[in-house]
C-alpha cells in the first residue's frame, strides 16, 4: 500500500517538473521570436531613417553647390561690365586735362566733378552688389530681406544715376564737347560712356517698371 502511494507520487511530481520545463522551453522561444521580430523591424527603420538622411543631405549640397555657382557667376558678370567704365571715369576724373577742369557758363560743375562722382559711385555700387550677393544663403527669409532691400538702394542709385548722366550729357555736348576743347582720347571716351551710361539706365527703368506690372 505505501509502495503504491509512494508512486503515484512520484508520477505527479515528474508530471509537474516535465510541464515546468515545457512552459520554459516555450517561453524561451517566444522571447527569442519576439527579440529577433523586433530586431528586424528596428533594423528596417534605421535603413530607412538612413536613406532619408542621406537623400536630404546629397539635396542639401547639390543646393549649396548652386548657390555657390550662382553667386561665382552673378560676381563675374558684374565685375566684368562695370569694372571697365569705373576705372575709366577715375582715371580721366584725376587726368590733368584742361578741357574737364572747365566750367561751363552758369554751372557750378565741371567734367573732373563729373567723371570721379560717376567712378566712385559705380564702385561703390559695384562693391555693395558683391556684398550681397556672398551673404545670399539657404535662408528664404534672409534672402527676401537681402533682395528687398538691394532692391530698394538699387532704385535709387538708378535715379541718381540717371540725373547725373543727364546733367554731365548737357554739360559735355552743349559745351566742352562743342567747343573743341577736349583732346580726341578724352572727347571720344567721355562721347561714348554717356551713351552707354543712358542706354543702360532707360534700360534698367524699363525692366523696373516690368517688374511693378
Amino acid at each position: 500500500m505505501m509502495s503504491e502511494e509512494r508512486s503515484a507520487n512520484d508520477l505527479n511530481v515528474n508530471v509537474i517538473q516535465q510541464a515546468y520545463m515545457t512552459n520554459k522551453v516555450l517561453s524561451v522561444v517566444d522571447n527569442d521570436i519576439e527579440t529577433g521580430s523586433n530586431n528586424s523591424i528596428s533594423s528596417n527603420e534605421k535603413a530607412v531613417l538612413k536613406g532619408i538622411l542621406k537623400k536630404s543631405h546629397d539635396e542639401d549640397d547639390d543646393t549649396r553647390t548652386g548657390l555657390m555657382i550662382i553667386k561665382l557667376f552673378t560676381t563675374l558678370l558684374m565685375i566684368v561690365l562695370m569694372t571697365p567704365i569705373i576705372v575709366c571715369d577715375i582715371y580721366f576724373g584725376f587726368s590733368d586735362h584742361s578741357c574737364i577742369n572747365e566750367m561751363p557758363d552758369g554751372l557750378n560743375y565741371t567734367m573732373k566733378l563729373y567723371l570721379l562722382v560717376s567712378g566712385f559711385m559705380g564702385l561703390s555700387w559695384l562693391l555693395f552688389v558683391i556684398c550681397t550677393t556672398c551673404s545670399l544663403s539657404m535662408s528664404n527669409d534672409n534672402n527676401q530681406t537681402s533682395i528687398i532691400c538691394a532692391g530698394c538702394i538699387g532704385l535709387i542709385v538708378l535715379i541718381f544715376n540717371l540725373i547725373w548722366n543727364i546733367l554731365g550729357a548737357v554739360t559735355f555736348w552743349g559745351s566742352i564737347y562743342k567747343g573743341g576743347h577736349c583732346d580726341s582720347e578724352t572727347s571720344t571716351y567721355i562721347y561714348v560712356s554717356l551713351i552707354i551710361k543712358l542706354i543702360g539706365n532707360l534700360i534698367a527703368l524699363q525692366q523696373n517698371s516690368n517688374k511693378k506690372e
